[in-house]
């Protein structure tokens, strides 16, 4: 029993209990060994990189000391060469270092410049690229829609120049797209694009969507219903150029005459009745038509304000005398000379 137990485990001197150890503890304490072993070690690691470390700086110390008491020829203690004064050369006023000889140079692996030449050029094409991004965002307002408050087709014409200009890749185009869109489309491109292989796919179904023949319908009558106003901020002209834009995204295949004639019903009757009388009523001369008559109707658009009467003449009021009242009957208007008696 006293041999078992020396073997697995200790015995309690004063109950003569026996203890056996567990492996987690076994384990733990062969742990705990070789972390002060391996601390050992560090430790005389340490001590004998200090040791390698003054070894060094005493070496350093003789060499600069011995290099003080006996300096080469034409050298100061530190080692910067020295010009000979009595030659009558010019003494430069800093030190001048000579440009090293090609063989005096390390030599580079052509390997390495080539991986260097080429990363260079990677990096030089993302600077450029960056460059006219940045120089073209300045010029070229970023398109955005919203549903029920900008038009599909004008939309798609404006990202497509966007997308010409910034010079993005073709892969990126649908993640171009999407950072124009509001919250709403957002939502349904995200249900959508599954769907989808490339842009034109999206292009497809977005305009399936958005300008469907029942949704063309409605924003044609809308736009034929609008009449123009001067206040509203607009010329004659960039109305009619506003107006003819969406009609056309509309109403693909309505003429251009009719379109024309569409909208110069939107203006006051004085208008419509001076272009009837115009030579050229296609889109070329009736905008050449509005600007001429921009200048002119301003004052017929223009509201006139009522003239202000003149103030009438006030008569100068008279006085009853104090010692004086006026006859019962008397209209109260006499003359400026009234002395108050008949």
């Amino acid at each position: 029993m006293n041999q078992q137990s020396e073997r697995d485990g200790y015995a309690d001197s004063e109950g003569d209990q026996v203890y056996e150890i567990v492996p987690v503890e076994l384990e733990m304490i062969q742990l705990k060994a070789t972390v002060q072993q391996q601390a050992v070690k560090m430790d005389a690691f340490m001590k004998s990189q200090q040791e390698l470390n003054q070894q060094l700086l005493e070496t350093n110390r003789r060499l600069l000391d011995a290099l003080e008491r006996n300096p080469p020829r034409g050298t100061t203690p530190l080692g910067v060469a020295v010009p000979d004064v009595t030659s009558g050369e010019s003494v430069p006023s800093r030190a001048v270092v000579p440009n090293p000889g090609p063989s005096s140079l390390p030599s580079i692996p052509s390997s390495s410049v080539a991986t260097t030449s080429g990363a260079n050029t990677d990096w030089k094409e993302i600077a450029t690229s960056l460059a006219r991004r940045a120089s073209v965002g300045s010029a070229v307002q970023k398109p955005f829609f919203a549903s029920g408050k900008n038009h599909p087709i004008v939309f798609l014409e404006r990202f497509e120049r966007y997308f010409k200009l910034c010079r993005f890749g073709p892969e990126e185009k649908l993640e171009v797209v999407r950072g124009c869109l509001g919250p709403r489309v957002l939502e349904w491109m995200l249900i959508r694009e599954g769907q989808w292989e490339s842009f034109e796919d999206f292009r497809k179904d977005f305009l399936g969507y958005y300008w469907s023949g029942a949704y063309q319908h409605s924003e044609r009558m809308r736009l034929l219903l609008k009449r123009y106003h001067p206040d509203k901020g607009l010329s004659m002209s960039e109305y009619f150029i506003s107006q003819i834009t969406s009609l056309r995204a509309a109403s693909p295949l309505v003429p251009e005459v009719v379109l024309v004639e569409d909208v110069i019903r939107q203006y006051p009757q004085w208008v419509v009745s001076l272009w009837t009388t115009s030579p050229d009523k296609d889109l070329k001369g009736t905008l050449e038509f509005l600007a001429g008559q921009e200048a002119n109707c301003v004052k017929r658009l223009r509201p006139f304000s009522e003239p202000t009467p003149a103030p009438a003449t006030q008569r100068r009021r008279l006085e009853w005398p104090d010692d004086q009242q006026a006859e019962p009957g008397s209209s109260g208007r006499q003359s400026g000379n009234f002395q108050g008696g008949r």
